[in-house]
Formats: C-alpha cells, structure tokens, sequence
C-alpha cells in the first residue's frame, strides 16, 4: 500500500488533534472512512505518547496515512520511539476511564499489528468497506479514490485547533 502522507509529531497528548488533522487533509471531509480512521490514528497517537519513549520530553513520532484501490483499504501506522512493553488489549474495566484504544481500533479495523522498528515500534491497521463479502467493493465509490498520483501533497498547515 503506498503512504499518501507521513506526519513527524512532537510526543504530546496535542498529536492526536494533528494526526486527526491529517487523516481529515488526506482522505477529505466526505471520505466514507474519514470518522473511524480519525478516531484510530487519534488512538494510536495517544497511546505513542502514553505509553512509550515518545510521549517523555523531547520525544517525537509519526503517522503516516495511505489510501489504495484495490483492493479498497485506508492504512495507518504510527512509528514511536519504543516502551519495554509491546502493545496489548485491555482487560475490560468498565469503571476505567483509560484502556480502551486498541479495544476500538480492534473493532473498526480489518486487522491491526505492531512490529518492532530500529529503537521503536510502529503499530498499524488497516481499514476496509463494510460490508464485506461480494460487492464489498462498491461500498467505498471510486469518487473517493482519486488517481493517487493527482492528489496534492498535504501541506504542513493544517487547520488551526479549535
């Protein structure tokens, strides 16, 4: 899958606002996937800074973003700078205000993994139309795939934060 848009992030609860931003810049408001894909990238960025080397002073990550045709699928990965834990689902706790990211991108992706990267960890997922099955394909219109290599480049400006 070709990455449309990689995002380096200062490693700050602030990044997840960004890399919503960017998810919004690359695949545009109207995209069938925008939402869930929002919210996943805004998970996985929360939990970089959380939970890994990226979210202690001066640490940083990226997001990257990427789109293909078919078959029809939304990737995103975030690279951190590594924890001396990998990433696990958490026990259900209804009473917890916290635990719940990989929970969620569990549920809205097609599949989701994590892989050690140098010093760090890139954890990704993938997105696909629902339904599946037959037809499945015609759920995402090909409106929302421009050719890939037409689409403008995200620029670095993003809309300013509420």
């Amino acid at each position: 899958m070709k990455m449309d848009a990689h995002m380096p992030l200062a490693g700050r609860l602030r990044a997840a606002w960004e890399a919503r931003q960017l998810v919004r810049h690359v695949l545009g408001e109207h995209h069938p996937a925008v939402s869930d894909t929002a919210l996943i990238a805004s998970e996985l960025v929360a939990n970089a800074v959380v939970h890994t080397r990226s979210g202690e002073p001066g640490g940083s990550l990226t997001v990257s973003v990427g789109t293909s045709l078919q078959p029809p699928a939304v990737c995103i990965s975030v690279r951190d700078e590594g924890a001396a834990d990998d990433p696990v689902i958490a026990r259900e706790d209804r009473e917890s205000e916290h635990g719940r990211g990989l929970a969620i991108v569990t549920a809205l992706a097609a599949e989701w993994g994590t892989e050690p990267r140098g010093q760090g960890r890139v954890t990704w997922c993938r997105l696909t139309p629902e339904p599946s099955g037959p037809g499945a394909a015609d759920a995402w219109p090909r409106t929302f795939w421009p050719d890939l290599d037409e689409r403008p480049a995200p620029s670095a400006e993003l809309e300013a934060e509420p």
